[in-house]
């Protein structure tokens, strides 16, 4: 089975991205990269991740990738971990637990980025919108 560049492109996307969250991870568990560009790329990874599922259509993608990192922000501000009494440290550290406004405006950089992608596409003749 042949893929199309369209196909290879997404899939490198992906993979790059998740190579590179990989690499912030590793870096450490604080500090500018591992907060700030690390919040950044899990809401392109996942702007990615759907992109590859659904290349085209759904306009309002980058809304709801900002309306999920919020949610899970949110989730983060009432203890969610505590509440549901999670003892897992890998969940506890993918969910979160320190609530900070700066991600929600670091999630609202990454949504407007995943807009300026689907932008981007849709003149180049993609028709990601």
């Amino acid at each position: 089975m042949k893929l199309s560049k369209q196909t290879l492109r997404a899939y490198f996307s992906v993979a790059s991205a998740l190579l590179f969250a990989v690499l912030i991870l590793l870096a450490g568990t604080s500090g500018f990269l591992r907060n700030t560009v690390g919040d950044f790329l899990v809401v392109l990874l996942l702007y990615a991740l759907a992109r590859t599922v659904k290349p085209t259509g759904l306009r309002i993608l980058p809304l709801l990738l900002f309306g999920f990192a919020v949610l899970v922000e949110v989730l983060q501000f009432v203890d969610i971990v505590a509440l549901l009494g999670i003892e897992n440290e890998n969940v506890q550290i993918a969910v979160g637990s320190v609530f900070d406004w700066m991600d929600i405006a670091v999630y609202a950089l990454a949504a407007i980025a995943a807009a300026g992608v689907d932008f981007w596409i849709a003149r180049k003749g993609g028709q990601s919108n």
